[in-house]
């Protein structure tokens, strides 16, 4: 569920509309890292089974999201398995695909 979180939190980032998610205003992103008061959201249980302590729960929050790698908007764009370094290599190795993406839409018609 908190992978989820993750993804759409990081969505305006991979859009190129910000550089961080706190920077969008329509995110949850701040109230969950920050403790940024706001009356359309309500914890999910995930965030809270992160810790019982609120400002431990937030540092949780913060670093799970922002990843140095992941935050890289065209390294995401670059990316077809995004998980811990270990996790990306493996998945190389099982699919003998490299971690980039191919260019977008149909090859183009040769000429006959």
């Amino acid at each position: 569920m908190i992978q989820c979180g993750k993804y759409i939190e990081l969505n305006p980032v991979r859009a190129h509309m910000v550089t961080m998610p706190e920077e969008y205003k329509f995110s949850s992103y701040s109230h969950y890292a920050f403790g940024k008061e706001d009356k359309i959201i309500m914890d999910s249980f995930a965030y809270v089974a992160l810790s019982q302590n609120i400002e431990s729960r937030k540092q949780l929050y913060r670093s799970f999201v922002i990843d140095e790698l992941l935050i890289n908007g065209l390294w995401i764009e670059r990316m077809r398995y995004i998980g811990s370094e270990a996790f990306v290599v493996k998945m190389q190795e099982y699919f003998q695909m490299k971690n980039t993406n191919l260019k977008r839409g149909r090859p183009r018609k040769t000429e006959k």
